[in-house]
């Protein structure tokens, strides 16, 4: 974090509506809602006032309070797989894996929820799964107060009691007192949110977006639905393919030697089907959020939203290359994951127990991920963790020179990558700041006159979305000046802030332009 350098008082992708929040209630003393997140957030409110109330109000310390949750969220993951019988050395991978992924490492230098609403579920998972083996109340409670936590944050924190439910069912059987221990930390949870919705609607309303049960069920099943779901597996392997590859890639050949012959042939026709889904997520490779063709971070100005003066960018020879390693990855990780699965399920004793619980987690998610209206790369990340435990359950593998190799090369080009790209957003946009302050305080031009892209106007909201065809969308009243990556038409540049590159290194500009 010291080295992407991520200071500056300024907020990042959607994170300025969760920004406004903790001004409100630091600043003000009041509870009041930004209208553009769909989650619930209040724990993340809550704690990012803490630290307002402490330093005083920046974003620049909204994101650190992120980064020491983006720690505890590595260290509950170290927890989780130790827990699950995994080797010391392994469990040490698997943390780093989640540490360098792109979309948690960037994220950790943001206030965006993911990364808080992450690490307070992987505690909540955690101790949930110490309950699996000790059958002690204690973790119980504190599995179901970190689950809580993550359902204030984001909705899906709900998904950790339900697993546990039935991890609880199984090892204990149905009874009254089981299925009272089993059900009670869901029902704590659901009353959470529901209890949350009502005030909600109540004294705001609620936004348009707002994310519930009612709305994934109405998306199930309707047009096109299945199409869409083959072409999200798709990315999904893609997804999962690079991002595990530090593990899938140097374990192959001892999982597939540890594997009976006959698991091995399906193991390969399940792998042959399912890569069918890569033919319809070809072209939509890389999704564009978090990670966009080459760089990390979405370029949210004006001429970048569209995908224009966006630099770098791989050829399209180089991305299809990109795709095609990803088609092969994606592969490693399918002919991996069936024997692991196996493997956990055969296993008496805690270990299925475990394998109980991730797997009714997993499940759950992944119907979430196919059904939510938005899909973005962003929500994948909640997978990693669970699919290394899954990978990483029980294994005591010493690994030899060639795959420690192996593993530390793959995963030294995913920190380059998560390195560099992430330095690289964060550069860029101290870089648009600094032209809005040149702007906003050295030539006294107010917002509304400006265009300064989607977090700038999104923090100011100076005018309605979608204010004509020629604007962007977010919040534009009068765009008499925009920020911009190059050249637009009917806009003349007037200054230009350069800043370093380091993904594919040079320097590059953010101008400001003036209208004709």
């Amino acid at each position: 974090m010291i080295v992407i350098n991520p200071t500056g008082n300024f907020p990042l992708n959607d994170d300025w509506a969760y920004a406004k929040d903790v001004w409100h209630l630091s600043q003000q003393g009041i509870l009041k809602l930004d209208d553009w997140p769909a989650m619930t957030r209040l724990t993340q409110i809550f704690w990012g006032a803490a630290f307002c109330k402490v330093f005083g109000f920046s974003h620049e310390v909204l994101r650190y309070s992120t980064m020491l949750l983006g720690f505890a969220g590595l260290v509950a993951a170290w927890a989780i797989f130790f827990e699950m019988g995994t080797s010391r050395r392994l469990a040490s991978l698997g943390s780093l894996v989640l540490m360098f992924n792109p979309i948690y490492f960037s994220l950790s230098a943001t206030f965006m929820t993911d990364v808080p609403f992450l690490a307070l579920f992987l505690w909540s998972i955690y101790f949930y799964l110490k309950s699996a083996s000790s059958g002690e109340m204690k973790h119980v409670v504190w599995a179901t107060i970190f689950a809580l936590l993550a359902t204030m944050v984001r909705q899906f924190g709900m998904a950790a009691p339900l697993a546990f439910a039935a991890m609880w069912l199984y090892r204990q059987g149905f009874n009254w007192r089981s299925l009272a221990i089993a059900t009670t930390p869901l029902t704590l949870c659901v009353a959470a949110y529901l209890g949350f919705t009502k005030w909600y609607e109540a004294t705001q309303g609620l936004p348009e977006a707002y994310g519930s049960i009612d709305k994934l069920l109405n998306r199930f099943g309707g047009k096109g639905y299945y199409l869409e779901c083959l072409r999200r597996i798709g990315l999904l392997l893609f997804f999962v393919g690079f991002c595990l590859s530090p593990v899938t890639v140097p374990l192959l050949f001892r999982q597939l030697r540890s594997t009976s012959k006959s698991l091995i042939w399906w193991t390969a026709g399940i792998t042959l089907l399912f890569s069918v889904t890569f033919f319809f997520a070809w072209e939509h490779y890389p999704l564009g959020n978090m990670v966009y063709n080459l760089g990390i971070g979405p370029k949210t100005l004006k001429d970048g939203a569209i995908w224009v003066n966006v630099s770098p960018m791989l050829s399209d020879f180089a991305l299809n290359l990109a795709r095609a390693v990803g088609v092969l990855l994606g592969i490693i990780f399918l002919l991996n994951l069936l024997p692991s699965v196996v493997r956990g399920f055969k296993a008496a004793g805690r270990t299925r127990r475990q394998s109980v619980f991730i797997w009714t987690f997993l499940l759950a998610y992944c119907g979430f991920l196919l059904t939510e209206l938005y899909f973005l790369d962003r929500y994948h990340m909640v997978l990693i963790p669970f699919l290394l435990a899954v990978l990483l359950q029980g294994h005591d593998l010493v690994l030899g020179k060639k795959q420690v190799a192996i593993a530390g090369f793959c995963l030294l080009l995913m920190a380059v990558y998560a390195i560099t790209g992430t330095h690289d957003y964060i550069s860029w946009n101290r870089a648009r700041w600094k032209a809005l302050d040149y702007l906003t305080k050295e030539k006294g031009i107010k917002p509304n006159q400006i265009d300064g892209g989607f977090e700038f106007n999104g923090w100011y909201k100076p005018g309605p979305k979608f204010n004509g065809q020629w604007k962007s969308w977010w919040w534009v009243d009068k765009d008499e000046y925009v920020i911009a990556f190059g050249d637009i038409r009917v806009f003349t540049k007037e200054k230009g802030f350069p800043y370093e590159r380091w993904l594919l290194p040079g320097v590059d500009s953010v101008y400001v332009l003036k209208h004709d």
